[in-house]
Protein backbone atom coordinates (compact mmCIF):
# COMPACT_ATOMS: atom_id res chain seq x y z
CA UNK A 1 0.00 0.00 0.00
CA UNK A 2 1.84 3.13 -1.19
CA UNK A 3 1.00 6.74 -1.99
CA UNK A 4 1.29 6.02 -5.69
CA UNK A 5 -1.66 3.66 -5.33
CA UNK A 6 -3.85 6.53 -4.01
CA UNK A 7 -4.69 4.85 -0.72
CA UNK A 8 -6.42 7.11 1.76
CA UNK A 9 -7.74 6.64 5.29
CA UNK A 10 -10.83 7.82 7.09
CA UNK A 11 -12.28 7.46 10.58
CA UNK A 12 -15.88 6.26 10.92
CA UNK A 13 -17.84 6.06 14.18
CA UNK A 14 -20.67 3.53 14.54
CA UNK A 15 -23.89 3.76 16.56
CA UNK A 16 -22.21 2.34 19.67
CA UNK A 17 -19.57 5.05 19.65
CA UNK A 18 -16.69 2.89 18.44
CA UNK A 19 -14.42 4.46 15.84
CA UNK A 20 -12.81 2.42 13.06
CA UNK A 21 -10.25 3.30 10.41
CA UNK A 22 -11.10 2.48 6.80
CA UNK A 23 -8.75 2.50 3.81
CA UNK A 24 -9.90 3.30 0.30
CA UNK A 25 -8.76 4.43 -3.13
CA UNK A 26 -10.24 7.15 -5.34
CA UNK A 27 -11.15 7.19 -9.00
CA UNK A 28 -12.26 10.02 -11.30
CA UNK A 29 -15.76 9.78 -12.73
CA UNK A 30 -15.70 11.53 -16.16
CA UNK A 31 -19.51 11.61 -16.36
CA UNK A 32 -20.16 13.20 -12.96
CA UNK A 33 -16.95 15.23 -13.21
CA UNK A 34 -15.81 14.23 -9.70
CA UNK A 35 -13.83 11.55 -7.90
CA UNK A 36 -15.36 8.80 -5.75
CA UNK A 37 -14.01 6.15 -3.41
CA UNK A 38 -13.75 2.44 -4.20
CA UNK A 39 -11.85 -0.68 -3.12
CA UNK A 40 -12.54 -0.06 0.58
CA UNK A 41 -10.66 -2.00 3.28
CA UNK A 42 -11.26 -2.37 7.01
CA UNK A 43 -8.08 -1.42 8.89
CA UNK A 44 -8.99 -1.70 12.57
CA UNK A 45 -10.25 0.10 15.64
CA UNK A 46 -9.07 3.61 16.57
CA UNK A 47 -8.65 4.17 20.31
CA UNK A 48 -8.79 7.43 22.25
CA UNK A 49 -4.99 7.71 22.46
CA UNK A 50 -4.69 7.64 18.67
CA UNK A 51 -3.51 4.07 18.43
CA UNK A 52 -4.93 1.83 15.72
CA UNK A 53 -5.21 -1.93 16.33
CA UNK A 54 -5.13 -3.40 12.81
CA UNK A 55 -7.01 -6.56 11.93
CA UNK A 56 -5.17 -9.74 11.03
CA UNK A 57 -6.59 -9.64 7.50
CA UNK A 58 -5.32 -6.09 6.96
CA UNK A 59 -1.79 -6.98 8.09
CA UNK A 60 -1.73 -10.06 5.89
CA UNK A 61 -2.63 -7.95 2.87
CA UNK A 62 -0.35 -5.04 3.81
CA UNK A 63 2.58 -6.50 5.79
CA UNK A 64 4.50 -3.21 5.71
CA UNK A 65 2.35 -2.12 8.66
CA UNK A 66 3.16 -5.17 10.81
CA UNK A 67 5.63 -5.33 13.66
CA UNK A 68 5.23 -1.89 15.25
CA UNK A 69 2.48 0.22 16.93
CA UNK A 70 0.28 2.10 14.46
CA UNK A 71 -1.29 5.51 15.02
CA UNK A 72 -3.72 7.67 13.06
CA UNK A 73 -1.59 10.67 12.12
CA UNK A 74 -2.34 14.36 11.58
CA UNK A 75 -2.45 13.95 7.81
CA UNK A 76 -4.92 11.06 8.12
CA UNK A 77 -2.26 8.45 7.45
CA UNK A 78 -1.09 5.41 9.40
CA UNK A 79 2.16 6.39 11.11
CA UNK A 80 4.54 5.03 13.73
CA UNK A 81 4.53 6.29 17.33
CA UNK A 82 7.49 8.65 16.86
CA UNK A 83 5.74 10.47 14.02
CA UNK A 84 2.48 10.62 15.97
CA UNK A 85 4.17 12.07 19.08
CA UNK A 86 5.89 14.66 16.93
CA UNK A 87 2.56 15.72 15.43
CA UNK A 88 0.73 15.64 18.80
CA UNK A 89 3.32 16.28 21.56
CA UNK A 90 0.66 17.29 24.11
CA UNK A 91 -1.75 14.48 23.35
CA UNK A 92 -0.69 11.27 25.17
CA UNK A 93 -4.28 10.04 25.36
CA UNK A 94 -6.03 8.25 28.23
CA UNK A 95 -4.93 4.85 29.54
CA UNK A 96 -6.86 2.11 27.84
CA UNK A 97 -8.03 -1.21 29.15
CA UNK A 98 -5.22 -3.58 28.16
CA UNK A 99 -7.55 -6.30 26.87
CA UNK A 100 -9.55 -3.78 24.82
CA UNK A 101 -6.35 -2.36 23.36
CA UNK A 102 -4.71 -5.65 22.38
CA UNK A 103 -7.65 -7.83 21.35
CA UNK A 104 -8.67 -8.06 17.70
CA UNK A 105 -11.88 -6.30 16.66
CA UNK A 106 -13.45 -9.59 15.59
CA UNK A 107 -13.01 -12.51 18.00
CA UNK A 108 -13.50 -16.24 17.49
CA UNK A 109 -16.07 -17.44 20.00
CA UNK A 110 -16.53 -21.12 19.08
CA UNK A 111 -14.12 -23.66 20.57
CA UNK A 112 -12.63 -21.49 23.32
CA UNK A 113 -16.03 -20.38 24.62
CA UNK A 114 -17.44 -23.93 24.47
CA UNK A 115 -14.49 -25.48 26.33
CA UNK A 116 -14.47 -22.79 29.02
CA UNK A 117 -18.23 -23.13 29.52
CA UNK A 118 -17.97 -26.93 29.80
CA UNK A 119 -15.13 -26.60 32.32
CA UNK A 120 -17.29 -24.35 34.49
CA UNK A 121 -20.46 -26.43 34.22
CA UNK A 122 -18.60 -29.70 34.93
CA UNK A 123 -16.95 -28.23 38.03
CA UNK A 124 -13.41 -28.40 36.61
CA UNK A 125 -12.79 -24.69 37.07
CA UNK A 126 -14.12 -24.77 40.63
CA UNK A 127 -11.68 -27.58 41.49
CA UNK A 128 -8.80 -25.59 39.99
CA UNK A 129 -9.86 -22.48 41.90
CA UNK A 130 -9.99 -24.39 45.19
CA UNK A 131 -6.29 -25.15 44.75
CA UNK A 132 -4.85 -22.12 42.96
CA UNK A 133 -7.36 -19.32 43.55
CA UNK A 134 -9.67 -17.83 40.93
CA UNK A 135 -7.13 -15.70 39.04
CA UNK A 136 -4.41 -18.34 38.64
CA UNK A 137 -6.98 -21.05 37.97
CA UNK A 138 -8.40 -18.97 35.12
CA UNK A 139 -4.93 -18.53 33.61
CA UNK A 140 -4.19 -22.26 33.83
CA UNK A 141 -7.56 -23.05 32.28
CA UNK A 142 -6.85 -20.68 29.39
CA UNK A 143 -3.48 -22.36 28.77
CA UNK A 144 -5.24 -25.74 28.68
CA UNK A 145 -7.86 -24.40 26.27
CA UNK A 146 -5.08 -23.10 24.02
CA UNK A 147 -3.46 -26.55 23.90
CA UNK A 148 -6.80 -28.15 23.06
CA UNK A 149 -7.67 -25.56 20.41
CA UNK A 150 -4.25 -25.15 18.78
CA UNK A 151 -1.85 -27.71 20.21
CA UNK A 152 1.14 -25.54 19.34
CA UNK A 153 4.06 -24.13 21.26
CA UNK A 154 3.31 -21.90 24.23
CA UNK A 155 5.32 -19.22 22.43
CA UNK A 156 2.31 -18.70 20.14
CA UNK A 157 -0.19 -18.30 23.00
CA UNK A 158 -0.18 -14.49 22.75
CA UNK A 159 -1.23 -14.44 19.10
CA UNK A 160 -4.00 -16.96 19.77
CA UNK A 161 -5.17 -15.00 22.85
CA UNK A 162 -5.73 -11.86 20.74
CA UNK A 163 -8.08 -13.70 18.37
CA UNK A 164 -10.39 -15.60 20.74
CA UNK A 165 -13.02 -14.75 23.34
CA UNK A 166 -12.02 -15.76 26.87
CA UNK A 167 -13.54 -14.79 30.20
CA UNK A 168 -11.53 -12.41 32.41
CA UNK A 169 -8.49 -12.92 30.22
CA UNK A 170 -5.25 -11.01 30.64
CA UNK A 171 -2.31 -11.41 28.23
CA UNK A 172 0.36 -13.81 29.45
CA UNK A 173 4.02 -13.16 28.70
CA UNK A 174 6.43 -16.04 28.08
CA UNK A 175 7.86 -15.45 31.55
CA UNK A 176 4.43 -15.55 33.18
CA UNK A 177 3.59 -18.81 31.39
CA UNK A 178 6.85 -20.35 32.64
CA UNK A 179 6.09 -19.17 36.18
CA UNK A 180 2.58 -20.60 36.06
CA UNK A 181 3.63 -24.03 34.83
CA UNK A 182 6.67 -24.34 37.10
CA UNK A 183 4.53 -23.47 40.14
CA UNK A 184 2.25 -26.48 39.63
CA UNK A 185 3.52 -29.38 41.75
CA UNK A 186 2.79 -33.10 41.80
CA UNK A 187 0.83 -32.51 45.01
CA UNK A 188 -1.31 -29.95 43.18
CA UNK A 189 -2.08 -32.50 40.47
CA UNK A 190 -2.99 -35.12 43.07
CA UNK A 191 -5.23 -32.70 44.96
CA UNK A 192 -6.99 -31.71 41.74
CA UNK A 193 -7.68 -35.34 40.84
CA UNK A 194 -8.81 -36.07 44.41
CA UNK A 195 -11.36 -33.25 44.19
CA UNK A 196 -12.62 -34.44 40.80
CA UNK A 197 -12.93 -38.03 42.03
CA UNK A 198 -14.73 -36.93 45.20
CA UNK A 199 -17.20 -34.93 43.11
CA UNK A 200 -17.93 -38.00 40.99
CA UNK A 201 -18.48 -40.15 44.07
CA UNK A 202 -20.93 -37.58 45.46
CA UNK A 203 -22.80 -37.45 42.16
CA UNK A 204 -22.94 -41.25 41.92
CA UNK A 205 -24.31 -41.46 45.46
CA UNK A 206 -26.97 -38.86 44.71
CA UNK A 207 -27.99 -40.76 41.56
CA UNK A 208 -27.89 -44.13 43.39
CA UNK A 209 -25.17 -45.47 41.07
CA UNK A 210 -23.66 -48.62 42.52
CA UNK A 211 -20.15 -48.28 41.11
CA UNK A 212 -18.13 -45.92 38.94
CA UNK A 213 -16.30 -47.39 35.98
CA UNK A 214 -12.79 -46.08 35.31
CA UNK A 215 -10.90 -47.18 32.20
CA UNK A 216 -7.09 -47.10 32.06
CA UNK A 217 -5.15 -46.59 28.87
CA UNK A 218 -1.67 -45.54 27.98
CA UNK A 219 0.09 -43.64 25.23
CA UNK A 220 3.70 -42.74 24.56
CA UNK A 221 5.33 -39.67 23.06
CA UNK A 222 8.70 -39.76 21.32
CA UNK A 223 11.20 -37.15 22.46
CA UNK A 224 14.51 -35.75 21.28
CA UNK A 225 15.10 -34.27 24.73
CA UNK A 226 18.22 -35.18 26.67
CA UNK A 227 17.05 -33.52 29.88
CA UNK A 228 13.63 -35.14 30.55
CA UNK A 229 14.17 -37.73 33.24
CA UNK A 230 11.37 -40.07 32.14
CA UNK A 231 12.57 -40.19 28.51
CA UNK A 232 13.95 -43.68 27.83
CA UNK A 233 14.16 -46.23 25.04
CA UNK A 234 11.09 -48.45 25.09
CA UNK A 235 8.90 -50.53 22.80
CA UNK A 236 7.98 -47.79 20.33
CA UNK A 237 6.02 -48.90 17.27
CA UNK A 238 7.14 -45.76 15.49
CA UNK A 239 10.48 -43.98 15.72
CA UNK A 240 12.16 -46.82 17.67
CA UNK A 241 15.44 -44.88 17.53
CA UNK A 242 13.99 -42.14 19.75
CA UNK A 243 13.44 -42.16 23.48
CA UNK A 244 9.86 -42.00 24.68
CA UNK A 245 7.77 -40.93 27.65
CA UNK A 246 4.82 -43.02 28.82
CA UNK A 247 1.52 -41.51 29.93
CA UNK A 248 -1.35 -43.36 31.57
CA UNK A 249 -4.79 -41.77 31.70
CA UNK A 250 -7.63 -42.96 33.93
CA UNK A 251 -10.96 -41.90 32.44
CA UNK A 252 -14.51 -41.99 33.71
CA UNK A 253 -16.15 -44.41 31.28
CA UNK A 254 -19.44 -42.50 31.49
CA UNK A 255 -18.33 -39.01 30.41
CA UNK A 256 -14.70 -39.43 29.34
CA UNK A 257 -13.28 -37.04 31.95
CA UNK A 258 -9.69 -37.77 32.95
CA UNK A 259 -9.78 -38.45 36.69
CA UNK A 260 -6.10 -39.33 37.08
CA UNK A 261 -2.93 -39.15 35.01
CA UNK A 262 0.57 -40.45 35.54
CA UNK A 263 3.87 -40.04 33.69
CA UNK A 264 6.57 -42.69 33.86
CA UNK A 265 9.73 -43.89 32.17
CA UNK A 266 9.43 -44.93 28.54
CA UNK A 267 11.17 -48.28 29.07
CA UNK A 268 8.45 -49.58 31.43
CA UNK A 269 5.67 -51.63 29.82
CA UNK A 270 2.01 -51.35 30.77
CA UNK A 271 1.85 -54.56 32.81
CA UNK A 272 4.79 -53.51 34.97
CA UNK A 273 3.37 -49.99 35.41
CA UNK A 274 -0.10 -50.96 36.65
CA UNK A 275 0.89 -51.58 40.28
CA UNK A 276 2.62 -48.18 40.44
CA UNK A 277 -0.41 -46.44 38.92
CA UNK A 278 -2.74 -48.00 41.50
CA UNK A 279 -0.30 -47.03 44.25
CA UNK A 280 -0.23 -43.42 43.00
CA UNK A 281 -4.02 -43.25 42.90
CA UNK A 282 -4.29 -44.53 46.47
CA UNK A 283 -1.49 -42.20 47.61
CA UNK A 284 -3.49 -39.29 46.18
CA UNK A 285 -6.30 -40.36 48.54
CA UNK A 286 -8.66 -41.54 45.80
CA UNK A 287 -11.28 -43.79 47.40
CA UNK A 288 -11.50 -46.75 45.00
CA UNK A 289 -13.90 -48.89 47.03
CA UNK A 290 -16.81 -48.05 44.70
CA UNK A 291 -14.82 -48.02 41.46
CA UNK A 292 -14.42 -50.77 38.87
CA UNK A 293 -11.04 -50.47 37.12
CA UNK A 294 -11.01 -51.57 33.49
CA UNK A 295 -7.80 -52.44 31.66
CA UNK A 296 -7.03 -53.98 28.30
CA UNK A 297 -4.70 -56.91 27.71
CA UNK A 298 -1.63 -54.68 27.71
CA UNK A 299 -1.90 -54.51 31.51
CA UNK A 300 -2.55 -58.23 31.92
CA UNK A 301 -0.44 -60.36 34.26
CA UNK A 302 -1.18 -62.84 37.02
CA UNK A 303 0.74 -60.62 39.45
CA UNK A 304 -1.55 -57.68 38.64
CA UNK A 305 -4.63 -59.82 39.18
CA UNK A 306 -3.30 -60.94 42.55
CA UNK A 307 -2.40 -57.37 43.51
CA UNK A 308 -5.90 -56.07 42.81
CA UNK A 309 -7.47 -58.98 44.67
CA UNK A 310 -5.24 -58.35 47.69
CA UNK A 311 -6.27 -54.67 47.64
CA UNK A 312 -9.92 -55.78 47.33
CA UNK A 313 -10.42 -53.70 44.21
CA UNK A 314 -13.17 -54.28 41.69
CA UNK A 315 -11.73 -54.79 38.26
CA UNK A 316 -12.21 -56.11 34.76
CA UNK A 317 -9.02 -57.01 32.96
CA UNK A 318 -8.47 -58.19 29.42
CA UNK A 319 -6.38 -61.36 29.45
CA UNK A 320 -3.96 -62.60 26.83
CA UNK A 321 -4.72 -65.92 25.20
CA UNK A 322 -1.20 -67.14 25.97
CA UNK A 323 -2.13 -67.58 29.65
CA UNK A 324 -2.42 -71.34 30.32
CA UNK A 325 -5.64 -70.93 32.30
CA UNK A 326 -7.24 -69.21 29.30
CA UNK A 327 -6.15 -71.94 26.89
CA UNK A 328 -7.59 -74.61 29.16
CA UNK A 329 -10.91 -72.80 29.53
CA UNK A 330 -11.28 -72.21 25.80
CA UNK A 331 -10.54 -75.87 25.08
CA UNK A 332 -13.00 -76.96 27.77
CA UNK A 333 -15.87 -74.78 26.55
CA UNK A 334 -15.07 -74.64 22.84
CA UNK A 335 -18.47 -76.03 21.82
CA UNK A 336 -20.24 -73.22 23.69
CA UNK A 337 -18.82 -70.69 21.25
CA UNK A 338 -20.83 -72.21 18.43
CA UNK A 339 -23.98 -72.82 20.49
CA UNK A 340 -26.84 -70.34 19.90
CA UNK A 341 -27.69 -70.62 23.59
CA UNK A 342 -24.53 -68.68 24.39
CA UNK A 343 -24.96 -66.05 21.68
CA UNK A 344 -25.61 -62.43 22.73
CA UNK A 345 -27.41 -60.50 19.99
CA UNK A 346 -26.55 -57.06 21.37
CA UNK A 347 -22.78 -57.58 21.29
CA UNK A 348 -22.97 -60.10 18.41
CA UNK A 349 -20.67 -62.43 20.31
CA UNK A 350 -20.74 -65.90 21.82
CA UNK A 351 -20.05 -65.47 25.53
CA UNK A 352 -19.68 -67.70 28.54
CA UNK A 353 -18.74 -66.94 32.13
CA UNK A 354 -17.10 -69.42 34.48
CA UNK A 355 -15.94 -69.16 38.08
CA UNK A 356 -12.34 -69.48 39.21
CA UNK A 357 -11.10 -69.78 42.78
CA UNK A 358 -8.41 -67.31 43.81
CA UNK A 359 -6.52 -66.63 47.01
CA UNK A 360 -6.88 -63.37 48.95
CA UNK A 361 -3.94 -62.67 51.26
CA UNK A 362 -5.02 -60.93 54.50
CA UNK A 363 -3.39 -60.14 57.84
CA UNK A 364 -5.37 -62.96 59.42
CA UNK A 365 -4.54 -65.52 56.76
CA UNK A 366 -5.54 -66.65 53.29
CA UNK A 367 -9.14 -66.46 52.11
CA UNK A 368 -10.75 -67.94 49.02
CA UNK A 369 -12.31 -65.51 46.56
CA UNK A 370 -14.33 -66.15 43.43
CA UNK A 371 -13.08 -64.73 40.18
CA UNK A 372 -15.30 -64.59 37.11
CA UNK A 373 -13.70 -65.43 33.78
CA UNK A 374 -15.66 -64.09 30.81
CA UNK A 375 -14.89 -65.96 27.60
CA UNK A 376 -16.25 -64.81 24.27
CA UNK A 377 -15.89 -65.23 20.54
CA UNK A 378 -16.87 -62.99 17.64
CA UNK A 379 -18.18 -65.28 14.88
CA UNK A 380 -16.44 -64.75 11.57
CA UNK A 381 -13.46 -63.06 13.17
CA UNK A 382 -11.37 -66.22 12.97
CA UNK A 383 -11.87 -66.49 9.20
CA UNK A 384 -11.15 -62.78 8.76
CA UNK A 385 -7.96 -63.04 10.80
CA UNK A 386 -6.85 -66.14 8.91
CA UNK A 387 -7.49 -64.49 5.54
CA UNK A 388 -5.62 -61.33 6.56
CA UNK A 389 -2.70 -63.34 7.97
CA UNK A 390 -2.35 -65.49 4.85
CA UNK A 391 -2.48 -62.43 2.58
CA UNK A 392 0.19 -60.56 4.54
CA UNK A 393 2.50 -63.59 4.68
CA UNK A 394 2.11 -64.07 0.92
CA UNK A 395 2.94 -60.39 0.44
CA UNK A 396 6.17 -60.78 2.44
CA UNK A 397 7.18 -63.89 0.49
CA UNK A 398 6.67 -61.99 -2.75
CA UNK A 399 8.97 -59.21 -1.55
CA UNK A 400 11.58 -61.83 -0.62
CA UNK A 401 11.26 -63.70 -3.90
CA UNK A 402 11.82 -60.47 -5.83
CA UNK A 403 14.80 -59.53 -3.59
CA UNK A 404 13.03 -56.36 -2.45
CA UNK A 405 13.03 -54.90 1.05
CA UNK A 406 10.00 -55.78 3.15
CA UNK A 407 8.34 -52.69 4.69
CA UNK A 408 9.57 -52.58 8.33
CA UNK A 409 6.12 -52.43 9.94
CA UNK A 410 4.87 -55.35 7.84
CA UNK A 411 7.93 -57.42 8.75
CA UNK A 412 7.72 -56.66 12.47
CA UNK A 413 4.09 -57.74 12.61
CA UNK A 414 4.25 -60.98 10.62
CA UNK A 415 7.85 -62.25 10.67
CA UNK A 416 7.07 -64.83 13.38
CA UNK A 417 4.91 -66.72 10.88
CA UNK A 418 7.69 -67.14 8.32
CA UNK A 419 10.52 -69.65 8.64
CA UNK A 420 13.69 -69.09 6.62
CA UNK A 421 15.42 -72.36 5.75
CA UNK A 422 19.20 -72.83 5.36
CA UNK A 423 20.70 -71.27 2.23
CA UNK A 424 21.62 -74.67 0.84
CA UNK A 425 17.97 -75.50 0.41
CA UNK A 426 17.35 -72.09 -1.21
CA UNK A 427 13.73 -71.86 -0.19
CA UNK A 428 11.52 -70.24 2.37
CA UNK A 429 8.55 -71.86 3.98
CA UNK A 430 5.38 -70.43 5.47
CA UNK A 431 5.17 -71.55 9.09
CA UNK A 432 1.63 -72.94 8.95
CA UNK A 433 2.21 -74.82 12.17
CA UNK A 434 3.01 -71.52 13.83
CA UNK A 435 -0.07 -69.90 12.35
CA UNK A 436 -2.58 -72.53 13.45
CA UNK A 437 -2.68 -71.62 17.16
CA UNK A 438 -3.00 -67.97 16.23
CA UNK A 439 -5.89 -68.55 13.83
CA UNK A 440 -7.51 -71.03 16.20
CA UNK A 441 -7.62 -68.67 19.18
CA UNK A 442 -7.22 -65.13 17.87
CA UNK A 443 -10.94 -64.43 17.98
CA UNK A 444 -11.38 -65.59 21.56
CA UNK A 445 -9.99 -63.01 23.98
CA UNK A 446 -10.85 -63.47 27.64
CA UNK A 447 -11.57 -61.11 30.52
CA UNK A 448 -11.12 -61.51 34.25
CA UNK A 449 -13.32 -59.59 36.65
CA UNK A 450 -13.82 -59.50 40.41
CA UNK A 451 -16.57 -57.58 42.18
CA UNK A 452 -17.99 -57.80 45.68
CA UNK A 453 -21.53 -57.19 44.45
CA UNK A 454 -22.54 -57.68 40.84
CA UNK A 455 -26.03 -57.71 39.37
CA UNK A 456 -24.86 -57.85 35.76
CA UNK A 457 -21.73 -59.11 34.08
CA UNK A 458 -19.88 -56.44 32.17
CA UNK A 459 -18.51 -57.74 28.94
CA UNK A 460 -15.33 -56.17 27.67
CA UNK A 461 -15.44 -56.32 23.91
CA UNK A 462 -11.98 -56.43 22.37
CA UNK A 463 -11.38 -56.51 18.64
CA UNK A 464 -8.06 -56.74 16.86
CA UNK A 465 -7.31 -53.86 14.49
CA UNK A 466 -4.15 -52.67 12.85
CA UNK A 467 -4.07 -49.70 15.19
CA UNK A 468 -4.56 -51.61 18.44
CA UNK A 469 -7.50 -52.71 20.59
CA UNK A 470 -10.96 -51.22 20.56
CA UNK A 471 -12.90 -51.16 23.81
CA UNK A 472 -16.53 -50.62 24.55
CA UNK A 473 -18.96 -51.72 27.19
CA UNK A 474 -22.30 -53.44 27.08
CA UNK A 475 -24.39 -55.36 29.58
CA UNK A 476 -24.51 -59.05 28.76
CA UNK A 477 -26.54 -61.81 30.41
CA UNK A 478 -23.96 -64.52 29.86
CA UNK A 479 -24.46 -68.01 31.20
CA UNK A 480 -22.37 -69.37 34.03
CA UNK A 481 -21.56 -73.01 33.74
Amino acid sequence: MSDSQNWYFSAETNAKGYTYIKAYQTKWDPVRKRSHSFNRRHVGRLHDDGRVVPSKAFLEQFPQYAGFPLFYGADKRLVDEETYRRDFPERPGPDRDIEEALKDDVLNVGAAWAIETLAEEAGLFRSLADIFGDAQARELLHLAIYKLDQGGSMAAYGEWWKEVYLKNASPLSDQRISELLSAVSIKDFEEFFRLRHAAKLDKAKAEDVESLTYALDNTSISAYSKTIGDAAYGHAKRDPDLKQINYTFVCDQKDGEIVFAYTYEGSINDAAALKEIIYRMRAADLDLSNVTLVTDRGYSSLQNVQKMINLELKFIQGVRIVEDVMKLRFDEYRESFRDIGFYDAETRAYARTVKESWKLETDSGTLNKELFVHLYRFPGADEDEMTELAARVAEILKFKAENRDVPPELWRTYRRYIKELPAARAERNVGTAMMRPFVRQSDMPGCLSFAAISKAILLLRCRHTKSGTLLNWTSANTKIG
